[in-house]
């Protein structure tokens, strides 16, 4: 069965003979172009990685979730954990976890106030909740950690 194809000035023309119509380097375009485009995804996705890094240090006192930074960066959460990872080698919800640990070594270094109101400061509800998780990241409790830093006994 032959193909026709009909050209926009209303001639029809077998397929062979559109194949010689057709410029032997269209296809080699057409994946340089698809190459620039995925050149220019990674280019887009590092610079939403950077926005989503900067939205989860900015958030890191209250609540940087995956859904809002996903909103920043106008991708699903779906793929925005996929391509986090992917860039940082990192899951999303294990760095945000680092921020909000660093930020907590921050605040019982530079300052006073109790391990509760430091929970409390990074977005958790119990404090108990948060000792748990930095005693996980950084191998003691909140508590003995400052001890620590400040030379307490």
């Amino acid at each position: 069965m032959a193909c026709n194809i009909l050209l926009g000035d209303g001639d029809k023309v077998s397929g062979d003979e559109f194949a010689g119509l057709v410029p032997p380097y269209s296809f080699g375009h057409a994946i340089r172009d698809e190459e620039s485009l995925e050149t220019m995804n990674a280019a887009d996705n590092n610079e939403k990685m950077e926005k989503v890094i900067r939205y989860i240090e900015k958030k890191c006192l209250g609540k940087a979730d995956l859904k809002g930074a996903a909103k920043e960066v106008k991708l699903s959460p779906k793929y925005l954990s996929r391509i986090f990872k992917e860039k940082t080698g990192i899951g999303f919800v294990e760095y945000r976890l680092k921020i909000k640990i660093e930020k907590a070594k921050e605040l019982l270094w530079d300052t006073n106030l109790s391990v509760g109101n430091i929970a409390r400061m990074l977005g958790y509800k119990h404090p108990e909740s948060f000792s748990r998780m930095f005693e996980r990241s950084a191998g003691s409790t909140p508590l003995r950690y400052k001890k620590q830093i400040k030379g307490l006994s």
